[in-house]
Parts: structure tokens; sequence; C-alpha cells
């Protein structure tokens, strides 16, 4: 399976994206090497960085919200002789809110950090399995990030068609902050549709998260532009001085951009995406999980990049 990490849209954090993006992150380390490529075993390093800007929009009932996002992320992948491979990862960011107007602020700035383990093993010729746990920490500033603390994994198998046609079923599961767990399946497809045309789903890096489905057109071997829509949701952890003390924020939107990547070598990739969010919404639970406040905002232009870089 080969992700195009260069063409994620890069824009929020949220459960379903932990798939995608471990998936993503361990497919498009081991794309290099084939189920029964016989490549002798190596070690693969990955670093990674995002920045991502949601511009002023105005909230339904008063007052406007922006944000800034930011994430860094560094990765270890010992690629086997089978096809198999296991690795690491560690990564840590945040998203600076600015709230205005005749709004009471309803959280701070946040931050977030994470760790997931990957483990990938041939099936048969053109079958892989893949097995992601990650854990991770997510609380506005002054709350402890272990009370942010939510944990989970996915198992997945992937089956290569053909040379330009690779599908798979998985299944998920997820703690969520004060409500039960999230189980759900997920399909994943990487369509070569012709020799320039590409049809995918889980791309992303870091603090992308969220099912989406991205088309590209390579201008070049090393050039590609195309659109990307994602659906992208974050929770955290509320400190014990606003309107909500222990309780826990959560914002989701729909992302709709436009991105160009250039990936002049397996080792290096960078992108730029332009667009707007949609469906903008911003949530305040109690400690117990019970629901404070639900405001809706206008839809906002959205943009940023990437940079990823493996040797």
């Amino acid at each position: 399976m080969i992700c195009r990490p260069a063409l994620g849209t890069g824009v929020a954090i949220g459960a379903l994206a932990r798939c995608t993006i471990a998936l993503c992150t361990l497919a498009g380390v081991a794309a290099a090497q084939a189920p029964g490529g016989g490549e002798a075993p190596r070690w693969v390093t990955g670093v990674n960085g995002l920045a991502a800007r949601q511009q002023s929009a105005s909230i339904d009932g008063g007052g406007d919200v922006a944000v800034t996002r930011y994430f860094g992320g560094l990765s270890v992948t010992r690629l086997g002789a089978s096809g198999g491979s296991v690795g690491a990862s560690i990564g840590a960011g945040g998203a600076d809110y600015s709230f205005g107007g005749a709004v009471a602020a309803p959280w701070g700035d946040i931050r977030d950090r994470r760790v997931s383990f990957s483990l990938r093993a041939p099936l048969g010729q053109r079958g892989s399995v893949i097995v992601v746990p990650s854990l991770r920490e997510s609380a506005e500033n002054g709350a402890e990030l272990s009370d942010g603390r939510t944990y989970g994994g996915f198992a997945a198998v992937f089956w290569r068609l053909s040379d330009s046609f690779t599908i798979g079923p998985g299944i998920g599961v997820f703690s969520r902050l004060e409500r039960d767990r999230q189980i759900f399946p997920f399909l994943a497809i990487d369509w070569d549709i012709t020799d320039r045309i590409n049809l995918s789903t889980g791309q992303g890096v870091g603090a992308t998260q969220g099912p989406g489905l991205s088309l590209s057109y390579a201008v070049t071997d090393a050039l590609r532009v195309g659109v990307a829509g994602r659906i992208e949701s974050a929770e955290f952890r509320l400190n014990d001085t606003g309107t909500a003390p222990g309780g826990v924020g959560a914002h989701d939107a729909f992302p709709l951009v436009a991105t160009i990547g250039w990936q002049p070598n397996p080792g290096l990739s960078a992108s730029a995406f332009a667009g707007m969010e949609y469906g903008g919404e911003l949530t305040v639970r109690d400690a117990q999980g019970g629901l404070v406040s639900r405001r809706d905002y206008d839809s906002a232009p959205v943009f940023g990049g990437q940079v990823s870089l493996r040797f």
C-alpha cells in the first residue's frame, strides 16, 4: 500500500485518524518492501512536522474563534527481510486558540503528546496484517496531560489485488474522555486510477486526524496536486478554572482543501494546502460527561503545510 503523505490535510486531532495516521505512516515506510521482497533487514527513521491555521470565524450566539495547530514526530521502524516490520513513534504538539467578541472562552491553548507501536506481517504473496496500539494525552494548559489520556488500537488486513489497487478492512477500538469507548470498522483504499490519477484514504501525518478521501494528479514524478476532504475531531481535558472545571472540550469540523505535494525522493516529502473548513462545532462537557454547551461556528479559511523526512 502506498500512502502519499505529502497530500494530507493536516488540520485537527481525533479518534478515527489514529488508525489512518498509523496506517499511513507504517505503510509509507514499508512500501519499499513488498511481502516476500527478500531485501536485507534495515532500520528506517522518520521525522515529520506540521503547522496549520484556521482563520477567525463567527460563533453562533456571538464571538469568534481562530486556532493555530502544530505537531512534530519521530518514528523508528525495523524492516524485515520477509516484508514484515516493527516500529515505534512519538510526537508532541498543540493548538493555540483565540476567542474574541461577546463570548466567554470555553478553553485556552491545548497540548498534545502521543506514542504508538506498529507491527506489520506478510499474509501470503499479496496480503499484509497490521496491528497498531497507541496512547495519547491531550489537555488544556493548566491541566495534567495524564488526565487527558486515551488509548486504543486497530488491526487491519490488506490485499494488493493488482499493482495499482490495494484495499483492506479493519477495526479500531479507542477510549474517550468521560464517554464509552469507540468501536468502529473502516475500509482503506489506494487506487491508481491511471498512471497519474490516484484515489486514496487514510492520508495524513502528525496532527491530522479523522477519516478522509483524497484525489490527486501527478504533474511530474515529484509533484502532485489534488483535493482532499476529512472529518476531523479533537478531544481534550479542561483545567480547573474554566466554565467546566476538569471537564472535556471537543472541536469538530470538516475541512475541504486544495493540495500540492512535492516528493523529489523517497526520503523527503513536503506539502501545502489551502481551503475552507465547514461544519465547525465547539463542545464542552463537565467532568461526568454531561453536556454543558455546544456551539456551531461559520465556515472559515484554513491553510498550512508539512514536511516529512526518512533516512
